[in-house]
């Protein structure tokens, strides 16, 4: 139960840094954005594909 509230916790203190960082810098993020969707498109169609 511990491994799981400490890996909640991780997860919320990425999220929330994420959240953060768009914030200060959105211009940066945008562009991360477009690249990691066009990363999980990628991705999503090699496995319907494979």
């Amino acid at each position: 139960m511990s491994d799981m509230k400490r890996h909640g916790l991780i997860m919320v203190g990425i999220l929330v840094t994420v959240i953060a960082l768009n914030l200060i810098f959105p211009s940066f993020f945008h562009g991360l954005g477009d690249r990691l969707a066009a990363a999980l498109e990628g991705v999503r169609s090699w496995r319907n594909n494979g």
